[in-house]
């Protein structure tokens, strides 16, 4: 839709304009009729319309100096000049001031109307209304825009989100704005929205592997109607994340599934409680799977966790800033769920930057500095000389300092930690016993087995079944 402005002294042919414009009202609805230069100018600063239809010679400001007015101020603003003179000179300044057309009274009704759309096609490939809606929606002023007034088709729109490629609409009038690396934007005219809703859903059930996901969101009339749908297309759009399927998904509304399980977890780190953890993440995942939570809430679980375990003293940065970066680190939501499990059972451990051991503090500085870097490099090649080397301090009084502070030797101390480790990747991840025996800093699957059984009381294939069965 583009607004017009028509500009002339002469009442009986500004009728005569505006009624040539009436069968493409839609297109072009009238904003105002101004009767000479300086009034035209004053509508101009205050509405802002998009085209302007003025005559040439009216007293006071001329059509030729409303153009030179407006030039630098109003770059956006395209002018149609209609005019009783033929004469060259006239044409020639017109456009010499930016006319988009110049027509001669008396004028022919799809004359004008050709004119007028000239000017809005010289709208269109300067200006991106793409943009321009992205500006908007982070304007606060600017949420009672209509959509009709950035977009031709007057009316509302249907508004989707596409994640991963463009979306198979075929011949559906379409306007697309990008709005991350992998997401798309689409707003559909309201009259078109069954014929899209069908193709949509007829593609969805189609067989063949889906490369990409689509979310469904509500219409929209205005900027501030847009950001509530484009939030609940994009929500949608993102389903894929959640159930592992890429498709078609209409908007469903927004729960707060997750929050009751996350206070129980956020109970469960604060009292170190390992035991309850893993059932926790398993009730998540469960949610996820079954379509009962979507990727805000992932997004939520993801940044609430990082957050308890930042609280708790693990200062790691985990933050997640949006879905795209959700979707970036993490597969889907299981491993999601997986992932955060094992930082919660690492804390509660004390193996991730902790200085506790069985519950005791350690006091002695250089053994308080060990501790740290083993808890940190527990996987690498490690021996106690070139411990004491790294901290230079001798090794028969380190092995004795480290024993009167920890309760443990040096040596079960680092198998402690591999071992511990390793249960945790048994538990949380696909890596096979063999993997893990690598991962967690043995070379020898034979010593790893004999270490293993040793302080777990079974074998790692023993622990694996028990775990996943």
């Amino acid at each position: 839709m583009y607004r017009v402005l028509i500009v002339d002294d002469e009442p009986l042919v500004a009728a005569n304009i505006r009624a040539a414009l009436e069968e493409v009202r839609d297109q072009f609805p009238v904003e105002a009729v101004a009767g000479n230069g300086r009034e035209a100018l004053r509508l101009i600063e205050e509405r802002r319309p998009d085209i302007v239809v003025t005559d040439i010679l009216m007293p006071g400001m001329t059509g030729i100096d409303l153009l030179r007015a407006c030039g630098s101020r109003f770059p956006e603003t395209r002018f149609v000049i209609v005019s009783g003179h033929a004469e060259f000179e006239y044409a020639r300044a017109a456009m010499e001031c930016g006319a988009v057309s110049y027509c001669l009274k008396p004028l022919q009704d799809e004359e004008l109307q050709q004119a007028v759309s000239r000017a809005a096609k010289s709208l269109r490939d300067r200006r991106d209304p793409g943009a321009e809606l992205l500006e908007a929606l982070a304007d606060p002023e600017s949420r009672r825009n209509r959509l009709d007034g950035y977009f031709p088709v007057s009316g509302a729109y249907w508004v989707l989100a596409a994640v991963g490629g463009d979306p198979p609409l075929g011949d559906i009038p379409a306007h697309v704005i990008r709005t991350g690396t992998r997401e798309q934007l689409i707003l559909i005219p309201e009259g078109s929205r069954r014929a899209g809703e069908g193709i949509l859903t007829a593609w969805d059930r189609s067989p063949g592997e889906k490369r990409l996901s689509i979310g469904g969101g509500t219409l929209a009339g205005t900027v501030e109607e847009l950001n509530r749908a484009m939030r609940a297309a994009r929500s949608a759009a993102y389903t894929f994340f959640t159930t592992g399927r890429q498709g078609y998904f209409p908007a469903s509304p927004a729960g707060n599934s997750c929050r009751e399980v996350l206070g129980e977890l956020e109970k469960a780190l604060s009292h170190r409680d390992a035991a309850a953890v893993e059932p926790l993440f398993h009730r998540l995942e469960a949610l996820f799977s079954s379509g009962g939570a979507g990727i805000e809430e992932a997004l939520l679980c993801c940044n609430a966790v990082n957050y308890f375990l930042s609280r708790e003293g693990d200062a790691e940065d985990g933050y997640v800033s949006g879905c795209e970066s959700l979707v970036r680190r993490f597969r889907d939501a299981g491993e999601m769920c997986r992932e955060l499990c094992r930082q919660c059972l690492r804390f509660i451990a004390g193996i991730q930057k902790s200085i506790r051991v069985e519950g005791r503090t350690v006091k002695n500085e250089t053994v308080r500095a060990i501790v740290a870097y083993l808890n940190e490099n527990f996987w690498k090649e490690l021996n106690i000389q070139s411990i004491a080397d790294r901290f230079f301090v001798n090794m028969s009084y380190l092995c004795q300092v480290f024993k009167r502070e920890t309760g443990h030797t040096m040596l079960e101390y680092i198998s402690t930690l591999r071992i511990e480790q390793a249960c945790a990747l048994i538990r949380n991840s696909d890596f096979s016993v063999s993997e893990i025996c690598e991962k967690v800093g043995y070379g020898d699957y034979c010593h790893f087995n004999k270490v293993f059984r040793r302080i777990t009381g079974k074998s790692p294939l023993q622990y694996s079944r028990e775990v996943k069965s």
